[in-house]
């Protein structure tokens, strides 16, 4: 039985990546900060505050006392803080990049002995924002920029042990962390932007985690899911 871990479970694309690899059949090892999981596709649901080292430890100990091999890990966890760059406090700040950025490094540094015994294939949830970006969303764009780049460099010093790494960065999809910033007028400006006028769907970046998993060929690779924003420019 092939085994997911996967942070970030309960957002709106953590929840549909859950679901989709739970119908195909795998077994789901499913971590948020939340105490509880917000659904049932999992078999395995470990709180965690990926800001403390320790809980992260946490997590992986509990894998590994459980002698489970983990076949691949989505970073899908998120934090996001809108407003003005001089108007951050230092632990907004601090809490976007140690969420989003550095629990990514912790996760491979304690789970390291768990992820070359099995060639894990690691998938990282970034953002268009690492590439094209927009007002008052600095923390969460230049840290999702990071996870871009610290993905190439995984992808470097992994391979020698068959563990490929790979980032998806989305544009615009329908979850709470972009409605709960728009206005529903803010969000139709937004939709009909787009070459097709609709935003993606978390099913749709779902299905990419799939498709990189059982393609061995993509490796270091960023692949943007933006519904086509990006080729047009602005002027146009």
């Amino acid at each position: 039985m092939q085994v997911l871990l996967i942070t970030g479970a309960n957002g709106g694309i953590g929840t549909e990546i859950c679901k989709l690899f739970k119908q195909k059949k795998w077994y789901i090892i499913a971590t948020d900060i939340q105490p509880k999981s917000n659904h049932s596709y999992h078999d395995q649901y470990i709180s965690a505050d990926l800001c403390i080292s320790k809980s992260i430890q946490n997590v992986l100990c509990k894998i590994n006392d459980m002698s489970c091999h983990v076949n691949c890990l989505i970073n899908c966890a998120a934090y996001q803080c809108c407003k003005p760059i001089w108007e951050y406090t230092e632990l907004e700040w601090d809490n976007t990049y140690n969420c989003n950025v550095k629990s990514i490094f912790l996760i491979i540094k304690y789970g390291f002995s768990i992820f070359k015994k099995c060639n894990t294939n690691i998938i990282n949830i970034a953002s268009i924002h690492a590439s094209l970006t927009s007002k008052n969303i600095a923390s969460y764009a230049s840290s999702k920029a990071a996870i871009v780049g610290l993905t190439r460099n995984m992808a470097i010093d992994l391979s020698k042990y068959k563990i490929r790494v790979n980032s998806i960065s989305p544009g615009a999809v329908n979850t709470s962390m972009l409605t709960n910033h728009l206005t529903q007028e803010s969000l139709d400006y937004l939709t009909n932007k787009h070459l097709l006028k609709t935003i993606g769907t978390p099913t749709q970046i779902a299905e990419t985690c799939l498709f990189i998993n059982n393609n061995t060929f993509i490796n270091g690779s960023n692949l943007i899911i933006d519904g086509g924003i990006t080729c047009q420019l602005c002027s146009e």
